[in-house]
């Protein structure tokens, strides 16, 4: 059996008046040298935001399950490197 090593969820929100605007979230992993490698990006019609970390001290199944929270949560930019701090993940900004 081959061990998996990247990770994909996706998030797809509908454009709602007054309420918030239609965008796409992607969460994903992927096993690299220096460790594991996680990415958010926000797709909000023609803007992209990225923000990544690497995780050198992670299991790939650790941040597979931290990916899982964050997307079933809605945590999004601005947001998951306070979770990632919240569960002593050590992380540094790519």
């Amino acid at each position: 059996m081959r061990k998996q090593t990247t990770c994909t969820f996706i998030n797809q929100y509908s454009e709602i008046e007054g309420l918030q605007k239609r965008r796409t979230v992607t969460y994903s992993a992927k096993i690299i040298p220096e460790g594991i490698y996680l990415l958010i990006k926000e797709e909000t019609g023609s803007d992209v935001l990225t923000q990544a970390c690497i995780c050198s001290s992670a299991s790939f199944e650790n941040a597979v399950s931290f990916l899982k929270y964050i997307y079933e949560n809605s945590i999004d930019i601005g947001g998951w490197y306070d979770v990632l701090n919240d569960i002593n993940m050590q992380f540094t900004v790519v």
